[in-house]
């Protein structure tokens, strides 16, 4: 049955709103001649019917709401702002209900909407409303006439000749204010924010910047920032007020600015990062004193309020890896003063379980340098052995560079080096010990060709480099992360192997819009023996394997590798992986949906990887989002298999593999 009109005829109960309806479309969306203010966006109303006592004919579910003659801003970007919402179309969703009040505001929330996005003529020109048959649901459409927008002639730049040359260089390129770019209130806001905080960086506390707009013959406008910037000044007296258990000198380290130095808001912003990161406070605020300067310097109170001291966390957890998972952690943010913190943890799977101990000393000679001591008793039961590790390591780390987190460009950056000092016990699985041209390498691994048992102890050195624009760890949307890890094992680090090991690691992350993410991922490495494969001291739990819940999703964990004889994966000493998910964003509350393709294997020999023999799988996958990262639920198909792979005995039938863990595969 076709939708029918309103009328007064077939809904007498409806006269209201059809008179509102009915009323000319200026009076609904123009802004009174003259007018600039432009009031926030209210949010939507309640879901929820109309109060008790409203006459049931009265409640109008919407089931539509088209936007026609949009352009320039999307429909969906102008439903985002309305308070008039549709509902849900299956029977569970939400049921939204028509109000008069809501969709007389929506008519000039449209017209606020372009005004604030440039198009200042921007009108509604009409409103049409469909009732179904039972007359208990209407389609709604407004049509708008976005007129021309308001573009940008030239920007003008005055009193900003106190900035370095290379800084108004920069200025002038941050700024989207460009000839021929629509004039909008968020690119005007935008540039009024990049002049005060390069004014403020320049060593300017209290700069001021004025925005003006001269239109010149037509639409195209001259915009103009004329900036006082008030007097230069330097930090004056530092005034630390807080809670007495962390000490002064713990605050005063993590500044990154000190009295005397030339004022720099990103300093200023900075410093606030530091004391949140080190976790000992609730409250970090890093504040001027007053709003002028005296006798060139500014002074500074920062105000700190300490967070719990001593803290424990435990967590219960299922993946389709670990299956069922414990964990408990206890942490001492101050051991010892100094904002040293110490961490003892402990955890118990099916798939590895231990303790961990370590302490964080934050500052080692300066600032960018820390040390953390670690220590370990934990076993691993991984499916092509078992792994015993007691021991620990000592890892000095520098750091080259920060986000900048007043603009939040950039990235940060990092060198560590390692010294580990491990004893290891380690069992190959029984279908290792079955090859028999596997018993060789086994005795030259140091295994028991009978037991498939070795042991040993690991003294090795790595180094590592990391640098990262990615600015959310949970939600990774925009950025990069790269990464780079040279390890050397050899007697002369007083360890039983003697080997050397080169991966590397990157990461990018594309927003596509509306689309959502899309995520990639290359992973590649190669370990060596220092005499050759010919003479092995590469210990068995070091050999590569691949394919799991974060890489080859098609294959379970750590089945592709070379095989021996019997089919079974025994590990290689070179990998390559490759990953490409598009994530979309929340299509239902939490939920949203990723799409993926995975590529990889594992070769026996050192240095040496054939792209035509790489496998590759194709999935989807369902992301619920939590505070504490993604839920994730992924089903893969392998595209390429691997002839005569065996799995737990038998033949490999099934081509697909169904991944359950928690946080993003990369």
């Amino acid at each position: 049955m076709q939708p029918q009109m309103w009328s007064v005829s077939r809904v007498p109960g409806l006269l209201l709103i059809i008179a509102v309806l009915a009323l000319p479309a200026p009076s609904w969306g123009q802004e009174p001649a003259g007018s600039s203010t432009v009031p926030p966006v209210l949010q939507p109303q309640t879901d929820r019917p109309p109060a008790r006592g409203r006459q049931p004919a009265t409640l109008i579910k919407v089931t539509k709401l088209t936007i026609d003659g949009a352009k320039a801003l999307t429909p969906s970007q102008i439903r985002a702002v309305l308070g008039t919402r549709v509902s849900g179309r299956f029977f569970w969703g939400r049921k939204r209900y028509f109000d008069r009040r809501t969709f007389d505001d929506d008519l000039k929330r449209v017209v606020r909407f372009y005004q604030d996005n440039g198009y200042r003529n921007a009108r509604v020109t009409a409103v049409n409303a469909a009732l179904n048959e039972k007359q208990d649901a209407v389609a709604l459409s407004i049509t708008v006439d976005e007129g021309a927008p308001r573009l940008v002639a030239q920007l003008d730049l005055v009193g900003f000749d106190v900035l370095p040359p290379d800084d108004l260089a920069k200025l002038r390129r941050n700024i989207a204010l460009e000839a021929g770019t629509v004039l909008d209130h968020a690119s005007i806001g935008a540039a009024h924010g990049m002049a005060m905080r390069a004014l403020q960086d320049a060593g300017y506390p209290f700069p001021q910047v004025d925005v003006a707009e001269d239109p010149v013959i037509g639409s195209p406008v001259i915009v103009t920032l004329t900036a006082d910037p008030g007097d230069p000044a330097s930090y004056g007296e530092i005034a630390i007020k807080g809670d007495e258990r962390v000490d002064d000198d713990v605050v005063r380290r993590a500044l990154a600015f000190k009295t005397g130095d030339k004022f720099s808001l990103a300093a200023t912003t900075v410093s606030e990062k530091r004391l949140y990161d080190m976790q000992l406070f609730q409250l970090a605020d890093v504040e001027m004193v007053g709003q002028t300067v005296v006798n060139g310097r500014v002074p500074v109170n920062v105000a700190v309020t300490s967070n719990k001291l001593r803290q424990i966390r435990t967590s219960v957890g299922y993946g389709s890896e670990e299956r069922a998972r414990g964990e408990i952690e206890w942490k001492h943010l101050n051991l010892f003063g100094g904002a040293r913190t110490g961490t003892v943890h402990g955890k118990w799977s099916s798939l590895d379980r231990g303790v961990r101990t370590d302490l964080l000393q934050p500052w080692v000679f300066t600032q960018s340098v820390s040390l953390r001591l670690s220590g370990q008793v934990w076993y691993a039961r991984e499916p092509a052995f078992d792994l015993d590790t007691k021991g620990g390591r000592a890892t000095f780390t520098y750091r080259l560079s920060e986000r900048d987190v007043v603009t939040g460009q950039g990235g940060s950056s990092t060198v560590s080096a390692a010294f580990i000092q491990e004893y290891e016990i380690y069992v190959v699985t029984p279908e290792g010990l079955s090859d028999p041209t596997f018993r060789d390498e086994l005795i030259a691994l140091g295994l028991n060709p009978e037991t498939g048992r070795g042991e040993g102890t690991l003294g090795a050195i790595d180094f590592d480099v990391t640098r990262s624009t990615v600015a959310d760890l949970l939600d990774r949307e925009r950025g990069y992360a790269i990464s780079g890890h040279v390890e050397h094992a050899g007697r002369w680090l007083h360890g039983d192997f003697d080997y050397n090991e080169v991966t590397a690691e990157a990461r990018y992350y594309q927003p596509l819009g509306r689309l959502g993410v899309l995520a990639q991922r290359a992973r590649i490495g190669t370990i060596d023996s220092a005499g050759g494969l010919d003479v092995i001291n590469v210990p068995f739990f070091k050999r590569y394997f691949l394919g799991g819940a974060t890489g080859l999703r098609g294959w379970g964990r750590y089945e592709v590798a070379p095989l021996n004889s019997q089919g079974e994966p025994i590990g290689g000493h070179t990998m390559l992986e490759m990953s490409a998910e598009l994530r979309t964003p929340p299509l239902w509350k939490k939920i949203g949906l990723v799409a993926f393709v995975d590529a990889g294997n594992v070769n026996a020999e050192a240095w040496r990887m054939n792209l035509k023999d790489l496998l590759y799988d194709a999935g989807v996958g369902v992301r619920y989002t939590t505070a504490i990262g993604s839920l994730r639920l992924d089903l893969a198909r392998q595209i390429k298999h691997i002839d005569g792979l065996i799995i737990e005995g038998e033949p490999e039938s099934r081509f697909w593999r169904v991944h359950v863990s928690l946080g993003q595969a990369f």
